[in-house]
């Protein structure tokens, strides 16, 4: 018996080994095989098909028949140019030509669906006019556009149906999108969509997509004016062309000139790429109020308060709400996050004595920035106010303009003193003409010494 037992004992403890020798075994080829990020890569494409199935399921209920008359054919014969579209798509647009969703309740639909991620944080819902990239419009502006769409259906009267066809035209350049992790689900009034992969948010000084630019860079007349830089790296080159291959509109000015030809604040720096001055705050602290018994206290940033929270920060005429229509809207506006369980935003004051609210990156930590040769005007303090920034790539293309203010007044503004503005020289220029261009430009006027300078056939020039 005591031999039986002996036996048995090792052959346990062989089983044992064994068994520890398989699962190390199978361990490693689950690695080196990929089957943790094939399960992982499953599991994603499982979200993406259950949340395409829900958005066909939303988009039952929310095609609206007062617009199926206007499809595209009947837009042609009321006279728009239906090629407007195809114009859009090409640039990296989506739309959806002559369709009959109603994307307001669209949006509604979903946003009961995913009520539980949104409410988590997981998801995002906004809808999207293309306009100087991918411009996010509240429930209240999409409401107004469709009523306004549909009271002129009603017309017997030409020019009204006319109008009808023109205000059908771009709603049906609106599209619903949803975010969530690092994929985009696109939805156009058409009923179509379309998913995207949204990658770092990097620039690349190329073409960038529609997509991409409107990640990093705030911008006008459909990318021909970088207005603002918003995303996070430290060096920042600027876009040759944003669009696609096929169809682009070339970057050709930094900053932007008000009437007068000023460009912003002195103070503020308004119209410069990389906002510096900004105050963070306790969202708590803006609401202070009363309890019934007439005692001062800090209402808490929670959606069951969105009214009262709405009415206390309007009510000296601060700030504008205008398009924010519920407490998930109200927080992308004042671009709200969390720490340690608070609740905070960033805000500047206004020349006017308004407050606009900023997202926490727009605090500029740029140290580098790349100029492309299409650039042919910087404005007034488009670089200015940011004491981070000690590297300035200038292209042959932007110096060896003719006009002085190509390089816009104090377009350099309050720059550390360690700035560099590296210059790639003209074909041709010698000394005289170097010295006359950095005479030439407003920009270079004030604050700037020879020494900050350095032209790409001299000594100590850096490749961009």
């Amino acid at each position: 018996m005591k031999k039986m037992r002996g036996i048995t004992l090792i052959a346990l403890i062989i089983t044992i080994i064994v068994m520890l020798i398989l699962v190390g075994v199978t361990v490693t080829t689950a690695i080196n095989g990929g089957l943790f990020k094939q399960a992982q890569k499953a599991k994603t494409r499982h979200e993406e098909e259950y949340i395409k199935e829900q958005i066909q399921i939303a988009l039952v209920s929310s095609i609206d028949e007062r617009l199926i008359k206007y499809d595209k054919a009947y837009l042609e014969k009321l006279g728009i140019d239906t090629k407007g579209y195809d114009e859009f798509e090409q640039m990296g647009y989506h739309v959806g030509a002559g369709g009959n969703v109603n994307l307001l309740v669209l949006k509604g639909e979903l946003e009961k669906i995913f009520a539980n991620k949104i409410q988590n944080g997981e998801m995002k819902i906004r809808t999207v006019f293309p306009f100087d990239g991918y411009e996010s419009i509240g429930d209240n502006v999409l409401r107004e556009s469709y009523n306004d769409f549909f009271d002129k259906c009603e017309s017997n009267e030409e020019n009204e149906i006319r109008d009808a066809a023109t205000s059908k035209a771009l709603l049906d350049l609106i599209t619903i999108e949803i975010e969530m992790g690092d994929k985009v689900f696109v939805i156009t009034s058409a009923g179509e969509t379309i998913v995207e992969t949204i990658g770092e948010e990097t620039t690349n000084g190329e073409i960038m997509s529609i997509r991409d630019a409107s990640r990093v860079f705030k911008y006008d007349y459909y990318g021909k004016i970088i207005t603002r830089y918003i995303g996070k790296e430290k060096t920042v080159k600027i876009p040759k062309c944003i669009g696609t291959e096929v169809q682009n509109v070339s970057v050709t000015q930094l900053g932007k000139n008000d009437k007068n030809g000023e460009s912003g604040s002195y103070n503020d720096y308004w119209y410069s790429l990389f906002q510096v001055k900004g105050e963070k705050i306790a969202i708590k602290e803006m609401l202070l109020t009363e309890d019934e018994q007439g005692n001062e206290i800090y209402l808490d940033f929670k959606e069951e308060n969105y009214d009262q929270i709405t009415e206390i920060i309007t009510s000296e005429g601060l700030i504008n709400l205008t398009g924010v229509s519920n407490f998930n809207e109200l927080k992308n506006y004042m671009h709200a996050y969390q720490e340690d369980g608070e609740w905070y935003t960033t805000y500047i004051e206004q020349e006017d004595g308004t407050v606009k609210f900023i997202d926490k990156s727009e605090l500029s930590g740029v140290e580098t920035v790349v100029i492309p040769e299409s650039v042919v005007k910087v404005c007034n303090y488009a670089l200015a106010g940011d004491p981070f920034l000690t590297k300035v790539y200038i292209p042959a293309s932007l110096i060896s303009q003719e006009s002085a203010d190509a390089i816009g007044s104090r377009a350099f503004e309050e720059a550390s003193s360690n700035l560099k503005i590296y210059i790639t020289t003209p074909e041709g220029w010698g000394e005289t003409q170097k010295n006359a261009a950095i005479s030439k430009f407003d920009g270079f006027e004030e604050g700037l010494t020879a020494e900050q300078f350095i032209w790409s056939d001299e000594e100590g020039y850096i490749n961009p």
